[in-house]
């Protein structure tokens, strides 16, 4: 990690020599040597790594507690009851020195030391050299040592090592725990408990040094929790509490007024181990909020019940609850721990807007080789012009002289690039891009007035839409929306309250757009479309929108001007086709706009997507047939689209969330995998390339976007597409006349073929699912899914299932000919409605 620092440093510093001519050598240097700690402060750093060092920061501070720990004490007193000793400060030390040498431009914040480090960095180390020191004090057990790390305020790793045993007889466990990676204790995988019912849970609390009115809050909460549980206990370290829910020794843990180092690594152990956490009152939690509620899940909303109208009565009263600690310069928003960065640069950004003079803006991309259509821009304080419906960036006219940039032969910019928004399709290049720039006007920045009105959204998106692709689940996701929120994610500004606003339709006409909207994008029922997932307003036409807000009537002149605080354009190497573009920060914002729960599962859940039209696996039965017995352990559904169109967009996200494994046949249903959650396992159809002579993937442009997830590649052969209901009218054929045809040389005969998988497939397939449940076992610690039926019962089960479906062949026959919009084609996940059918 350290060596690739380095190297981002050397090459820094090369390019500002170059840049800057060999005639500046020393400025040049000075100015390498400034980047040098943005360098290293910003870096992005694995998960994986960052825990390897939050384990060994632990242990340095924890070898310093154990040869500590029966020796006498110099003990003193930060407040009346409030101890600190000399192994406090000596632990806390020994942690820094592991921290500070490997990542010397991270921030710390140290209950002993405070900050150090660089505030301005994305990573901010939250270390407790010794959780429960009254506890140490006295030989008492439980104590501990805590790191964490934050990425955005979001724990990413942490460490926990508890002392147990007693004087003479200390030993440790160590809790650890990476942001999508599971919890661990020991090195073995930990889970929360499953039990639903408060009366016979085990809950835990703390209590602070402060007798105020928070403490007195929590003495009633403790008097009630433990008249209607089995009990509350209170240990003395928030750190060991949190892990002990996480490992299921006990169901819930609550206190009011913790620091973030108190409560930064064990969040993230219960989080991992499938717990949930909010504040008192029910809010996404910071680490730096003054109250937390961590539980098993199941138990969550039972325990809120009480805590929160408690909560509520506190601040009413004026008990101050907001955040504290927070380091000066130190970037913070308020979010669930769920959180992936999406939004750390807003509510900063907000508060220190200002009435304008001026437009700014700043862009990222392919600005360095002059490609401005493959940059994306932000523009601050810009304002649309309804009568020309241009967008108008406003300068210093005192400063005619000023040019807006410099390209990369030094020439200067009066003007922006006439190409700077580009849908990035299939490729980055002028034929994919739109003729948009702002238009510079040299003026000050316009007053508010009859003329000029604020666009009630602080963000515009702009983009442009060819009409082709508004129709496919699968190119609406990730060609439109996924792009239009990466926007947002790459500046750190990501709001549900945007307005996308669509420049012009590409390749057809604006009217085919606007029908074509209707259907997966502006749809009549708000819930019906795949945009308010993550947005809450519709896709705005510029003209008609500047009509709406500056109340023009219909067929009159538009005059005025609609300003946006921020205006984000140019999505072209934030789109599949172009870049790894990691989908799990737009998955995250889907599951926070909508509510997702996330309860843990307490069986697996195997689902079978099964579609109408081309590539669907015809004996789908047989397959649910034959799963559902080889599992008994499991919950195995066939969903089956074509049947009933009213599934709402939050119903299709939830059915991915509650999937552990999804079977999916080939096609545009991969793009539905993006909902699954982090670690589940998706099995992904293959067809048979009759060229290459080879199974491959169709949509793996979809895929290498979604690599949270378990994904598995399904090999299919040439014997999986006999006897099935649709060839040879499905075969592509070299030089054919039909235009699928034409993609005869590129993907071969069968891409577009049904399967029917007979014996050999479902052995193979039971593999990957077997796999799949190996993983889920390892992961919640429930090996009994493992037991399974006997081959031949699911064999015997499969054959039953097929001399069932036998005589509706000639029905599928007739069928087969109608052509169908199943999920690759045209609807979204259950666009054509979805039939469940659970194993019995």
């Amino acid at each position: 990690m350290q060596a690739a620092v380095a190297h981002c440093v050397a090459h820094v510093q090369h390019a500002a020599l170059l840049q800057r001519g060999s005639g500046q050598p020393r400025r040049a240097a000075a100015a390498a040597a400034r980047r040098q700690v943005r360098v290293q402060a910003t870096a992005r750093v694995a998960n994986k790594d960052l825990l390897q060092v939050a384990q060994k920061a632990a242990e340095a501070g924890t070898k310093i507690v154990l040869d500590a720990v029966d020796k006498p004490r110099n003990v003193q007193f930060k407040g009346a009851t409030d101890l600190v000793t000399d192994t406090d400060t000596a632990s806390e030390a020994a942690i820094l020195a592991v921290l500070q040498s490997t990542f010397p431009g991270h921030a710390v914040l140290g209950e002993e030391g405070g900050v150090s480090g660089d505030t301005n960095s994305e990573y901010l180390w939250c270390v407790d050299p010794l959780d429960g020191t009254t506890n140490f004090a006295h030989g008492y057990p439980s104590f501990s040592v805590s790191v964490a790390v934050l990425r955005h305020t979001t724990p990413v790793a942490s460490c926990v090592i508890e002392f147990c045993g007693g004087p003479g007889v200390w030993q440790t466990r160590t809790y650890a725990a990476s942001r999508n990676g599971g919890a661990t204790c020991n090195g073995k995988p930990i889970q929360v408990s499953h039990t639903q019912d408060l009366s016979k849970s085990l809950l835990v609390t703390g209590f602070g040094y402060e007798h105020d009115e928070c403490w007195a809050t929590n003495i009633e909460l403790f008097k009630h929790f433990t008249d209607v549980t089995q009990g509350v206990r209170r240990l003395g370290s928030a750190a060991v509490d949190m892990c002990h829910v996480a490992s299921g020794m006990a169901e819930a843990f609550w206190e009011y007024r913790l620091k973030p180092w108190d409560m930064a690594a064990g969040v993230l152990v219960v989080e991992e181990a499938g717990g949930s956490v909010t504040t008192l009152d029910g809010r996404a939690f910071s680490v730096f909020d003054r109250s937390v509620l961590v539980s098993n899940g199941f138990l969550h909303e039972a325990i809120l019940a009480k805590t929160e109208p408690a909560t509520a009565r506190l601040l009413a009263e004026g008990i101050d609850l907001s955040q504290w600690f927070v380091p000066q310069g130190y970037r913070v928003h308020s979010g669930a721990q769920l959180d992936t960065g999406s939004s750390y640069a807003l509510e900063a950004e907000q508060a220190a807007w200002h009435p304008p003079r001026y437009s700014t803006h700043t862009c990222i991309g392919e600005k360095f080789y002059d490609n401005w259509h493959s940059a994306t821009c932000k523009f601050d304080n810009m304002c649309l012009n309804a009568s020309t419906l241009q967008w108008e960036y406003y300068t210093d006219p005192d400063l005619p002289d000023i040019p807006i940039t410099y390209n990369q032969e030094g020439v200067a910019m009066a003007e922006f690039s006439p190409h700077m928004v580009n849908i990035g399709h299939a490729h980055l290049d002028i034929s994919e891009a739109a003729g948009w720039r702002p238009v510079v006007v040299r003026r000050p920045f316009p007053r508010e007035g009859a003329d000029m009105v604020w666009a009630p959204s602080p963000q515009a998106l702009l983009h442009a839409i060819p009409a082709g692709l508004t129709t496919n689940f699968g190119h609406v996701m990730f060609d439109v929306l996924v792009p239009l929120f990466n926007m947002q994610h790459l500046f750190g500004l990501y709001t549900p309250d945007a307005q996308p606003v669509i420049l012009r339709a590409l390749n057809g006409s604006d009217a085919e757009l606007r029908a074509s909207l209707a259907r997966l994008i502006n749809t009549s029922r708000p819930d019906m479309s795949l945009l308010r997932l993550t947005w809450d307003h519709d896709e705005a036409w510029a003209g008609e929108y500047a009509a709406r807000l500056l109340d023009t009537p219909p067929g009159s002149p538009l005059h005025g001007l609609v300003c946006f605080k921020t205006v984000l354009a140019g999505t072209g190497y934030l789109n599949r086709q172009m870049a790894p573009v990691d989908a799990l920060p737009y998955r995250q914002a889907v599951a926070r706009h909508i509510g997702l729960q996330e309860p843990p599962q307490t069986r697996p859940v195997v689902t079978i997507l099964n579609k109408q039209g081309r590539r669907m696996i015809e004996n789908s039965q047989e397959v649910h047939a034959y799963l559902a017995a080889r599992y008994p352990h499991a919950d195995v559904n066939m969903f089956d689209f074509g049947e009933h169109p009213d599934m709402t967009m939050p119903a299709q996200v939830k059915l991915m969330s509650d999937t552990s494994i999804l079977i999916t046949p080939c096609g545009g249903l991969a793009t539905v995998l993006a909902f699954m959650r982090p670690g589940a396992t998706a099995i992904a159809m293959n067809y048979w390339h009759t060229l290459h002579n080879r199974s491959m993937q169709l949509e793996n442009n979809y895929y290498q976007h979604i690599e949270y997830l378990d994904l598995q590649y399904f090999p299919v052969t040439p014997q999986d597409y006999e006897n099935t209901t649709d060839r040879p009218a499905c075969e592509n054929v070299e030089g054919g006349s039909r235009p699928q045809d034409a993609h005869y040389p590129l993907i071969g005969a069968l891409v577009h073929c049904n399967l029917r998988l007979r014996e050999g497939a479902l052995l193979r397939l039971g593999y990957y699912v077997d796999q799949a449940m190996r993983r889920w076992a390892a992961r919640t610690g429930r090996y009994e899914v493992l037991q399974q039926g006997s081959p031949a019962a699911a064999m015997a089960a499969r054959a039953g299932a097929a001399q069932q479906a036998a005589h509706m062949l000639p029905h599928a026959q007739q069928q087969a000919q109608v052509p169908q919009q199943g999920l690759g084609r045209r609807g979204g996940i259950g666009s054509n409605g979805a039939t469940v059918q659970k194993a019995a």
